[in-house]
């Protein structure tokens, strides 16, 4: 098993838009974090949340898992659904219950995703493989936290100047001649709903540049070809990163600058990302049999 650091940069093709909770009337923020300066002053600067980018990736390897050999998607319950796609949660129920170890060797062995990103199941807390790194921008407020390979050559700017908002409006089609005719005539005459309005989004502009790290630790080959496949479909898919993926924000290019063990640099080429994606391919076994019987939480049990 080896541990390996993946240093990348990450080029906003489009916008970015990643609240964090906070509105200021109709705008709604980018999140927030609070960084020291070289010279002790804080300062609040936007960034993306590795949680944000994690739990896209689990979503898709959960589509992975729930795809079975002829392509098609199989349904499962609720508890099945949550294991996947959120990680589980916590119960007190079967608590006094032993977890059938084998059983849970055989479900990682056989679902290595699931081993990369780690559940709860019952009172059990499964942990996973995989760190993923928080994307910082990189500006002049936060180039004293980046690496040196990655200023080199780049004109720093504040963030402030990497940052907009943008405007966008709901138009009012009760007022439209054209879609008025799908309108009964009693609605043509009663009371209108307000629909019309106009709101404000923050977002980092494109041409962003983003320092991202991600630590796979003590992964089997399988478990590495599994966060690699993960990774190179989170990587190809448009409008990703972020929200409102749905109006063409959240597009990005993904380019790995660096892979090292903790202990020493080792040449990990693209030829070796294809090795480890094959090596987990090549022994995908269809695990929605696990889901067949819709009692996997159960089975997992003595």
């Amino acid at each position: 098993m080896k541990t390996y650091i993946i240093e990348a940069i990450v080029t906003a093709r489009t916008s970015i838009a990643h609240n964090g909770g906070e509105r200021n009337g109709i705008i709604t923020q980018l999140r927030r974090e609070k960084f020291q300066q070289p010279g002790g002053k804080i300062i609040d600067s936007p960034l993306i949340s590795g949680n944000s980018t994690r739990g896209k990736m689990r979503d898709i390897a959960a589509e992975t898992i729930l795809t079975n050999e002829k392509g098609e998607k199989v349904q499962v319950d609720a508890a099945v659904f949550n294991l996947l796609f959120m990680g589980g949660s916590l119960e007190s129920e079967g608590a006094n219950k032993p977890l059938d170890l084998e059983k849970v060797r055989k479900m990682r062995a056989d679902m290595p995703a699931v081993s990369v990103f780690g559940c709860s199941i019952g009172n059990i807390i499964l942990p996973g493989k995989i760190k993923i790194g928080k994307m910082y921008p990189i500006c002049k407020e936060l180039a004293h936290i980046m690496p040196e390979k990655v200023l080199s050559g780049l004109e720093l700017r504040s963030i402030w100047e990497l940052c907009q908002e943008e405007m966008y409006t709901r138009k009012d089609d009760q007022k439209d001649e054209h879609a008025r005719q799908f309108l009964t005539d009693a609605a043509k005459e009663g009371e209108k709903v307000k629909a019309q309005m106009q709101y404000y989004t923050e977002t980092i502009i494109a041409g962003t540049k983003f320092y991202w790290k991600i630590c796979i630790e003590d992964a089997t080959d399988t478990e590495t070809g599994a966060f690699l496949d993960t990774f190179n479909k989170f990587a190809q898919t448009p409008y990703v990163l972020g929200g409102n993926g749905r109006v063409g924000l959240g597009d990005v290019k993904i380019e790995i600058i660096s892979t090292s063990t903790i202990d020493s640099n080792v040449d990990f080429k693209n030829d070796d990302f294809v090795k480890y994606i094959e090596t987990y391919q090549s022994g995908k076994i269809d695990a929605t049999n696990y889901f067949a019987s819709g009692k996997a939480k159960e089975e997992l049990f003595a």
